[in-house]
């Protein structure tokens, strides 16, 4: 089943930029910025895929792989517009500040959207700053100079310490 919900709205079609989310089954799975009709273009390419002889396996994106084998299992798929009327500046600014709430929720794995590589929660920055400070000492000249590297873009000491030398050896 497939059902498109205004949340707090009561417009057939939102005005200028709009963020709108896609639930399936109840569970939030991806949150996007569009205008015009494009909240409802996920779900027109799948039913255009299930009219035709398809491998799941080569849908790309994934988010539209996902969605085309959850309507396959008749899912509840609902559009939702978040909120309408926004500049597109906003409207980005918004849909970045929904996913980024989903992943300090602990929900980052119910998303079957891309999520930006700038958000990430405290512990993960924690343990991305850890591996690359492993790697940085590694045998390999390769990820030791990328590790490297990256440790001091983020501005970061990636020297590494006379111990960390001698096991690196």
């Amino acid at each position: 089943m497939h059902t498109t919900r205004f949340v707090g709205q009561n417009v057939p079609l939102p005005k200028r930029s709009y963020v709108y989310a896609i639930d399936v089954d109840g569970v939030r799975r991806y949150i996007g910025k569009g205008t015009n009709g494009r909240v409802y273009y996920h779900m027109k390419e799948v039913r255009q895929r299930l009219t035709r002889p398809f491998k799941l396996k080569n849908v790309t994106p994934i988010f539209q792989r996902k969605l085309t084998a959850a309507v396959m299992k008749d899912a509840v798929v609902e559009e939702v517009i978040l909120t309408d009327n926004l500049t597109s500046k906003s409207a980005y600014k918004l849909e970045y500040d929904q996913l980024r709430k989903m992943v300090y929720d602990g929900k980052r794995h119910d998303l079957w959207s891309v999520i930006p590589q700038s958000i990430y929660t405290p512990q993960e920055y924690d343990a991305y700053l850890k591996k690359l400070t492993e790697n940085a000492t590694s045998k390999d000249r390769l990820t030791r100079a990328l590790a490297r590297m990256q440790l001091m873009r983020l501005g970061k000491d990636a020297r590494p310490t006379a111990s960390a030398s001698r096991l690196a050896r």
